[in-house]
Formats: C-alpha cells, structure tokens, sequence
C-alpha cells in the first residue's frame, strides 16, 4: 500500500492544473521507470493510481464547495 501512495504522491506533482486528473502520459512514463512494460500490468497501475487519482479530486471538490458555504 505504502508504494501505490508513494507513486500517487509522485505523479500528483505531474498535474497540469490545480485539481485535474493526473495525465495520462505521466502515468505511462512512471510505469516504465518501474518496469510495468506489459499492457496487462500498466493497465493495473493504471486503474489503480485513476482510482486513487479520483477519490483525491472528490475530497478537494468537497473541501472548495465547503469553502465557498
């Protein structure tokens, strides 16, 4: 678990705006550092940093919506 957070952290650097998902390209580039070259194991990665990516852009929403109250 501790690596998965570690590679969300990683590539959250890689936003290209404030609260837009983490692009695609920078997922696939992080993947082949680490040696993911096989489509079964990015998608892996992929669906799983997508997941995380998207529960993190839903509690950032809610934080600005309770701001803005």
């Amino acid at each position: 678990m501790i690596w998965w957070w570690d590679s969300f952290l990683q590539l959250d650097t890689e936003r290209l705006k404030d609260f837009g998902p983490i692009p695609w390209g920078a997922i696939y580039n992080y993947s082949k550092v680490w040696g993911m070259t096989s489509p079964s194991l990015f998608d892996s990665f992929l669906f799983i940093i997508r997941g995380i990516d998207r529960v993190y852009l839903e509690e950032q929403s809610k934080k600005l919506d309770k701001g803005k109250s």
